[in-house]
């Protein structure tokens, strides 16, 4: 009997445990409910590679406003490695180089006043058209697109030649005539349409808003670069959100930039922005140098190796004129544009009398005349250091006419690799 009031009491005991630990459980099942109920929960903006579709929003760009760091960074961030090759992306078929047929939803097809591209923008903005290019703003946003090949007053061939000066900012304060320009991210490069492009990241610009450049505004800022297909150069679209800020932007204003991320992307190539098509040039020397530069097509007749370190140019329809490209490597005794104009002084002797004709326009800039067999001769030579500094190269253009000499120099100063 006693041992039966005792396992009565061990019962008693279990049951009123698992009582406890049951009402327990359903009151924090009803807490974390009561939490997940009161928390909002916000969708990040993304978007998948189509023409008219944006790219996946990178990861600079924060799930909700709150998670967004609490101040900026103070140095723009750089790439640690700018991808070799585009990333893969699957890419959608090609579209018809033809108009849009048919654009819905407030929006419509642009042209560049050549109509060598277009993109789909809202209709009811102001709209702007020139020959390479066009802008568009409403009360929100300042987007344009524009055909370019130059920056820092010489060539970008492509956006690969612009990832490789992604370090330099100061290309893109003339990209963009900028006075600041700060990036929150990485770039990244891709392919849409058969068509590679970099894409940047999220940004601020700061630019001035007077003519006086005595004052100035900061906003939101992003940009993508294609490849120009038919050409050498790029096709940048840019656009601004007025009164955005990177660290405070709301999720109104990340829609906003998923919006014209889209309209960025809807970019459509149907021909060549130039009436000239430029080549491009790239010649090993015997040396094992390379000279890369560009001339139109049709300008060159022939290009030949003299010795090991000279190519010698020949133009077509100017009679006498050649341009010759040298390159120096770095001694004892040659290591400074000044030493190569001695150099040449003693290397032309009495052949061309230039000591009482010549003119230093700048640093390593020559321009003098000279007489040879009765026919006088114009010269201009540019002096200059090699990418790595471990060599110079020597530019020269001989003609009998001033304006060929001019026009010449003028290109080769412009599309030489340096």
């Amino acid at each position: 009997m006693r041992k039966m009031r005792k396992l009565l009491a061990v019962l008693c005991v279990l049951l009123t445990c698992m009582f406890i630990l049951t009402a327990c459980s359903e009151e924090k099942t009803e807490e974390r409910k009561k939490r997940s109920d009161g928390k909002k929960t916000e969708a990040t903006p993304t978007a998948e590679l189509t023409p008219t579709e944006a790219p996946a929003t990178p990861t600079d760009v924060p799930a909700t406003p709150t998670d967004i760091p609490a101040t900026p960074t103070d140095v723009p961030a750089t790439p640690t490695e700018v991808p070799a090759t585009p990333t893969p992306t699957e890419a959608p078929a090609t579209p018809s180089p033809e108009p849009t047929s048919a654009v819905t939803d407030g929006l419509k097809e642009v042209k560049c006043g050549s109509g060598a591209f277009s993109l789909v923008v809202p209709e009811d903005a102001e709209i702007s058209i020139s020959e390479d290019g066009f802008y568009v703003k409403n009360e929100e946003c300042y987007f344009d697109a524009w055909y370019i090949n130059t920056a820092n007053d010489f060539i970008v061939y492509d956006i690969e030649d612009l990832s490789r000066q992604l370090y330099s900012e100061t290309i893109f304060l003339d990209m963009f005539d900028v006075g600041y320009y700060e990036v929150f991210g990485e770039y990244e490069k891709s392919n849409i349409n058969g068509v590679d492009f970099l894409f940047g990241p999220s940004a601020e610009i700061t630019y001035f808003t007077n003519a006086q450049h005595t004052e100035t505004t900061t906003d939101y800022f992003r940009f993508i670069a294609f490849d120009c297909k038919d050409e050498l150069g790029m096709i940048v679209v840019s656009y601004t959100l007025y009164g955005a800020r990177y660290n405070t932007m709301t999720m109104e204003q990340w829609d906003l930039d998923k919006f014209w991320t889209q309209r960025a992307l809807s970019l459509v190539q149907y021909h060549s922005p130039m009436d000239t098509k430029l080549v491009r040039y790239t010649e090993r020397l015997a040396d094992g140098s390379v000279a890369e530069f560009t001339f139109g097509e049709g300008d060159i007749k022939e290009i030949e190796q003299e010795g090991n370190d000279m190519l010698v140019i020949k133009p077509y329809g100017t009679y006498g004129t050649t341009i010759t490209i040298r390159h120096i490597p770095i001694t004892d005794t040659i290591s400074h544009p000044d030493d190569v104009w001695e150099e040449e002084r003693k290397r032309y002797g009495d052949t061309r009398n230039i000591s009482d004709y010549m003119e230093e326009l700048s640093e390593g800039y020559w321009h003098y005349t000279y007489e040879l067999d009765g026919v006088d001769y114009y010269t201009s030579s540019e002096c200059f250091f090699g990418r790595s500094t471990d060599c110079l190269w020597l530019i020269e253009v001989n003609s009998p006419e001033d304006e060929y000499s001019e026009y010449f120099m003028n290109n080769m100063l412009w599309s030489f690799r340096r």
